[in-house]
This record gives structure tokens, sequence and C-alpha cells, in this order.
């Protein structure tokens, strides 16, 4: 049998009827059929015309036997494939061409035709000769352009022209000479007898696309040459399921299983000529709906619905980005503090002061004219204490102490709250401070700053470059009044944007799995990922968090 697909392609139970006509046969002793498989044309191997003796008779061949698997598409073992160069002309003009007259002229000529390899547009046309070959007349209307394999459905597509000639007549089908690639291949033609009109099948839609566990529904007539409805004949679909039924030209068949299939539909008229044609389903995968959940303290339980066609799942569980804090601090300890007074010792970063104020709360901190800042004594309704810089004529900054900020490629990310006093014009310059203080390096200098702290904005800045001692220095930078506003500094940076919980953590079984070895009140995100060894569909994301410990209270 002649597979009509690629991929997981059905095989078809035909009549008897048809056997002759699908095989190269005739189905009716007075219809040519010829397929070039007897005796086989492999070993035509150049484009140069030569005759070859067939079944059927004598044909002119100017073409290859085509037989290279993936490139040339054919039915049974060979085809021909027809080049069709610029220059090809007179008897090099590729064609396949009989060199015999058929005595009882030709109604309909019929063939199958596909683009080799990944060639499109490739021109074939149908002649016809009444004078044994002195001379050939075009067929009108059998101007034939070929799509690509992909676009065509990866199968060889039917073609026919009515030719109508009584009468001993002889026919060649003719590549027209194009430049570009767009050979064709040409296999399994059949002439009808003049006055005899094959019935006409028609599949609509000819391609369906649905998801596995959907109903294709196809409508199929059949017409004689006078446009008569005929009964379906044969039909088959040879599958695994055949949940399918046939009723009124109405095909109907639930698609359980992916892949590509194709239904060969065959009609015949009160002569016995036989005509198929084909409906061609691509079956997909569908995603799984979101799986249910079930925790408990160091588990999460998932269930799902069955996939249709799915022979396989697995199941994806992670924790999204973590912020990891490396240094925070709100001055809520900075009650009633004063710049300390004393000898101050220079270094990177402003003056650093010989006193320290850690009896407010801030071990290893430095700084020069710092004062505690309780909110409601310089604006209205705001609760938190912040620490203030500077006076009407002096620069004030402050420093943090050293901290490690080497973890994370040294890259962390700062953000802190400012404000000026009142009318103030004063700018702060972010420092950072590395190597004992040999090295300074400005962050960020911030000139527009809202002016009370009731609306202090939240700046964030980058750091790169951190050490195991790095600083941060914040410092007054303009003339005149200098007063400004510090709060909420923290400093911190982002683990893995995905962590995902190890395969051998999770334990599938049928549509069910459990996710264990978590820690209590962990928050996951959860899915189930459906295959059916092709394809793969990711259900939507479910989150899921673990709960507390179970306490046993013994009595």
């Amino acid at each position: 049998m002649k597979r009509l697909l690629s991929s997981r392609v059905t095989s078809l139970i035909l009549p008897s009827a048809l056997i002759g006509y699908l095989f190269g046969l005739s189905a009716q002793a007075s219809t040519l059929f010829e397929d070039f498989e007897t005796p086989s044309l492999t070993s035509k191997t150049s484009y140069a015309g030569e005759v070859r003796t067939l079944a059927s008779g004598d044909w002119w061949i100017c073409a290859v036997g085509s037989m290279t698997a993936g490139s040339d598409h054919y039915n049974g073992a060979v085809g021909l494939r027809l080049r069709g160069d610029v220059g090809d002309t007179g008897v090099s003009q590729h064609m396949v061409e009989m060199r015999f007259d058929k005595p009882d002229g030709a109604g309909t000529v019929s063939y199958k035709c596909a683009s080799y390899a990944s060639h499109s547009g490739g021109i074939v046309y149908v002649e016809y000769s009444t004078d044994q070959g002195a001379s050939w007349a075009l067929v009108s209307g059998s101007s034939n352009t070929v799509p690509s394999w992909a676009s065509a459905g990866e199968q060889m597509l039917p073609a026919s022209v009515a030719v109508e000639i009584a009468g001993p007549v002889r026919i060649r089908i003719v590549k027209a000479a194009q430049s570009g690639s767009n050979s064709v291949n040409i296999d399994d033609i059949e002439i009808t007898d003049f006055g005899d009109i094959p019935p006409t099948v028609t599949v609509t839609p000819p391609f369906v696309t649905v998801e596995a566990g959907n109903t294709v529904t196809a409508n199929v007539t059949a017409k004689d040459s006078e446009d008569t409805v005929l009964a379906v004949t044969a039909w088959s679909l040879d599958i695994a399921n055949t949940d399918y039924t046939f009723e009124n030209g109405v095909f109907t068949w639930l698609a359980d299983a992916t892949g590509t299939y194709t239904v060969l539909f065959a009609a015949e008229d009160a002569a016995g000529l036989a005509k198929t044609n084909t409906l061609t389903i691509t079956v997909n995968l569908p995603a799984p709906s979101a799986p249910t959940v079930e925790t408990t303290a160091g588990s999460i339980l998932l269930s799902w619905d069955p996939v249709p066609g799915a022979t396989g799942y697995s199941v994806q569980a992670y924790k999204l980005a973590t912020e990891v804090d490396v240094f925070t601090e709100g001055f809520s300890g900075c009650t009633d503090m004063r710049s300390p007074q004393g000898t101050t010792v220079g270094v990177a970063g402003g003056n650093t002061i010989a006193n320290d104020f850690s009896s407010f709360g801030l071990d290893g901190w430095t700084g020069f004219s710092v004062y505690s800042a309780y909110a409601s004594n310089v604006v209205n309704n705001v609760t938190n204490y912040m620490v203030k810089f500077g006076t009407g004529n002096t620069n004030g900054w402050i420093q943090t102490p050293p901290m490690d900020l080497s973890a994370n490629d040294g890259e962390c990310t700062l953000t802190f709250r400012l404000a000026k006093w009142a009318s103030d014009t004063v700018s702060v310059s972010v420092l950072h401070i590395t190597d004992g203080g040999a090295t300074t390096n400005t962050l960020e200098t911030i000139t527009t700053l809202p002016n009370q702290p009731k609306a202090m904005t939240l700046y964030t800045v980058p750091v790169t470059g951190g050490t195991e001692d790095s600083m941060i220095c914040f410092a007054s930078q303009s003339g005149g009044n200098r007063r400004f506003f510090l709060d909420d500094v923290r400093l911190f940076y982002v683990a893995a944007a995905r962590i995902e919980v190890p395969n051998e953590q999770i334990a599938i079984d049928g549509t069910t799995a459990r996710v264990f070895g978590l820690p209590t009140y962990a928050e996951y995100l959860c899915t189930v990922t459906a295959t059916d060894g092709d394809a793969e569909e990711v259900s939507p994301e479910v989150p899921a968090r673990t709960t507390a410990p179970t306490v046993i209270i013994l009595r």
C-alpha cells in the first residue's frame, strides 16, 4: 500500500473494486493507467530522454526515476522527477510522453504531483496529439502550479483536466521551462475513455487541525458526470481507535490520539470507474488544565485530569526570585542624637568624627553634623524617626560601618529616602567606599529633593564592585543652607530568578504527583506538562504553600 503521509500515517483498507486502480491495473479495460512501477524506473538516474517500455506501453521519459528519500515524493517504490531549466526545449524539454496511441480517445487525464524537496512553484501542463506525435496541442486549462511539499500538507496532490478527444490519441505531461528551484514529482497517470467522466469526490474541509479529545467532522460528496450525488462505497480509517461514523455524507471521528492521519474516500460510478479524495487530520496535544492542590507541612499534592493523547506527564515546582537583605537601617533608635564634639579625622567620604554613634544604636557608623529628627518636630503627622544632616552653613554626612557586599558577584541594590529642610538648596552625593577608605566611587548625586520629610522620596541606586569592607556614605554638597533628612537605608540583592525543586523530590503516579522534602510555610508555583513523545504542553501555574508542622501533645 502506498502511504500518503510521512508522520503517523494511517494505512488504508480498500475495497477489491479499487485494488487494481490503486496498484496500476485498470479498473476498466479501456482506462489507461501507468504508475511507472513495472518494470521499475529506479535505473533511470539521468534527466536525458529515452524510451522505456512499461506496463501500459512505450513512454518517452525525459526525467529521473525519483527515489531520493526525503526529497523525492511518489506513490509506491518510484515515480518521476521533472526538471524545468530555462534552456530545456525541444527533445530536451522535461516531460513524460506516450509513444503509442490510446485507441478509444481521451476523456480525462489525471495524475499525482508534488514539489521536489523544498522546491515550489513548478508548472506542469498537458498536451495531446492525434497524429502519432507529429504535432502537439495544449489542453486548455491544464496548467498546474505545484505548491511546496509543506504547504500541500506533505502529500502528493491529485490533478485532472478534461481533454475530450475522440479517436486515437496520445498524451504527454510537460514541465514548463523555468528558472529557480521548481522541480516536480509526477506519478500515477490515468486516462479515461472519451465520453467517460469519472465521478468527483469532494471532502470539505480537506485539512483539519484539532486538539486531541475533540471531534472531527467533514462532509463527503461524490457526483457523476451528470452532477448526481453517488453513495460513497468504500472508506476506512485504520487506527487504534475506530470511534467514527459515516452517515448521510457526514464523516465524524473522535480524535483521541495525536499525530497526522489520512482518510481515503472512494467512489464508483455505474461504469466501474473509481476516483478517490482524502481528508488529512492533524491532531495536536492539548494543554493540561490547572491541577488541584493539597498541602502538608513538607509536601504538595497535585492532581489533574487526563490529557487526551498524552503518553506521559512531568511536574515542575519552583520558587520565584527572592530578595536577600544585606543591610538595613531605619534610625528608630536615634531619638536624642546630636553630632558628637571632638577631633575629626579626614578619610575618603568626608570628615569622620573620632566619636561614633553606638549609643544611639548605630554601631560602627560615623559622621559629622548629624542630628536625630523626630518628624513631629519638623512636620506634622509623620511618626517615625530619621536623621538630619548639616546646619544653615555646615555640610553634614553619615557613613555606614564596613559591610560585606561581595555576594552576588558584588552587585546589589541600595534604596533610601531623602528630603531637604524647607527651602534649603542642597544636593546629596551617594558614595561607595572600599579598600579601608582608599577608594571612593560616586554612585549618584541627587540634586532634586522634596522639601519636607512627610513627602520623602524613595531612591534606588545600583551598586557594583562590592567588597568585604564596603561602606556607603551620604553627604550634602551644596553651599548655603545645606540641611537634609535621611531614612530607611537598605542594601539587598535578588537570588536566583527561579529556584526549581529537584526531580528526585517529585513522585508522579498517573495523574497525581507528590512534591516532598519541602520546608514549612514555603510558597511555590506548580505546573504539569503533558507529552505525547513529540510535543509538550504546559498547564497554567497554580500557587501552593506548605503548612505548619503538626504538633503532637503527649499526655
